[in-house]
């Protein structure tokens, strides 16, 4: 009869060595892909040093396959979770869904998977809503959802008790607003007027509201994403700060729907064309240059962008609106509506993904690129009064 193997985070004896003031403990131990390897753990004190290679040894277990159960802490659960996410997602998700599991375990990480009721887990997120905004608590309530789906696979749950929460809604006015389209040219050339041409950041608005581009992907557009030849441009990359490494730009779309390309108005084009005789006239124009970087060179932030723009909104006649770079994105939107654009097409263009499934199966995408560029180009011209 064969001797039953070891099980994961299962570990042998544990031996000791001394040296130079310290302990080491050693191991053999079960890893998660079934080898047995060294497990060494250093520390001041005997007891130190057991201690921290019994910690290494449970840390294993948590993350095997089949050790959750209807006991297993959320904490545990969250730290499982987001040891899944360091390894699949982007820096900035990491960041977002880390920032939620804070407030996950801070709140509800005693309980255990069978405590966690739907009753209880909305007094948790209404108290996000209350405390943290609405944004944070759909944060929350997509790390939970992800936490309890991995209890589904793993046989701990057969039902996620978030899908019985009440959606989360915005109190009070959202978001920003659009410029209003016969304002738009008038808006535009007060941009052109103000500091925000002294920093450059006129021809970033203009793009936006020319393509629809989300700032952080205007503001990570480099030039082997500009055809001139066919008129497009093509979403590869956004610009985000990255926690404890600043501005930098992520090799990805936001979503995959995200990654698109799309022809732009002739207008927009002329804008890019002017950019890159001017690069290129001062050494630069090499094919991975930034389109709209800092004087320096460096990547512009969207928070600088959206303060200095808040500094100038009376100078726009926008006083009266929630103007955000965001408007801009918006604005394009609601140029391609009124002209009869179809939604799906509209969707296309800005890179969303949230339309009916009718419009997925019944329409085909990406067909109408060009005619979106030629409604944009006539909203953008400023009317003459003869």
């Amino acid at each position: 009869m064969s001797r039953p193997k070891m099980p994961i985070g299962q570990h042998g004896a544990i031996n000791y060595v001394r040296g130079d003031g310290k302990w080491t403990a050693k191991c053999k131990v079960r890893c998660n892909d079934g080898r047995l390897r060294q497990l060494e753990r250093t520390r001041t004190s005997k007891l130190g040093a057991q201690m921290a290679v019994e910690k290494a040894c449970e840390n294993i277990r948590q993350r095997s396959f089949g050790t959750i159960d209807l006991d297993t802490k959320l904490e545990d659960l969250a730290q499982r979770f987001m040891f899944d996410v360091r390894a699949k997602r982007t820096n900035g998700t990491i960041q977002t869904y880390g920032t939620a599991v804070r407030h996950i375990t801070k709140r509800l990480g005693a309980y255990a998977i069978q405590e966690a009721t739907p009753a209880r887990l909305q007094d948790f997120i209404d108290y996000v809503v209350r405390h943290s905004g609405a944004d944070q608590a759909k944060s929350c309530r997509t790390v939970l959802s992800g936490m309890f789906g991995m209890a589904i696979r793993e046989g701990a749950l057969v039902h996620n008790p978030v899908n019985e929460l009440e959606r989360i809604e915005h109190v009070g006015k959202r978001g920003s607003d659009a410029i209003p389209l016969e304002d738009l040219p008038y808006v535009l050339k007060a941009i052109d007027d103000s500091k925000l041409a002294e920093n450059d950041e006129a021809d970033v608005f203009r793009f936006m509201a020319g393509t629809g581009f989300r700032a952080g992907e205007a503001l990570g557009l480099c030039w082997d994403c500009v055809d001139f030849r066919h008129h497009t441009v093509t979403v590869k990359r956004i610009a985000k700060r990255v926690k404890g490494k600043g501005m930098a730009l992520e090799e990805h779309a936001k979503t995959e729907t995200s990654a698109r390309t799309i022809s732009v108005p002739s207008c927009v084009m002329e804008l890019l064309q002017r950019r890159h005789d001017v690069q290129a006239s001062r050494g630069g124009g090499k094919p991975n240059d930034l389109v709209f970087p800092m004087p320096l060179g460096g990547i512009r932030d969207v928070g600088l962008l959206d303060r200095h723009l808040r500094g100038v909104r009376k100078q726009l006649g926008c006083e009266n609106l929630r103007i955000t770079s965001h408007s801009f994105r918006k604005t394009c939107a609601s140029i391609l509506h009124r002209q009869g654009l179809a939604d799906l097409d509209v969707a296309d263009y800005l890179g969303h993904s949230d339309v009916s499934t009718t419009q997925r199966v019944y329409i085909a995408r990406g067909q109408k690129s060009e005619e979106a560029a030629m409604m944009l180009e006539e909203a953008f011209t400023i009317p003459s009064h003869s």
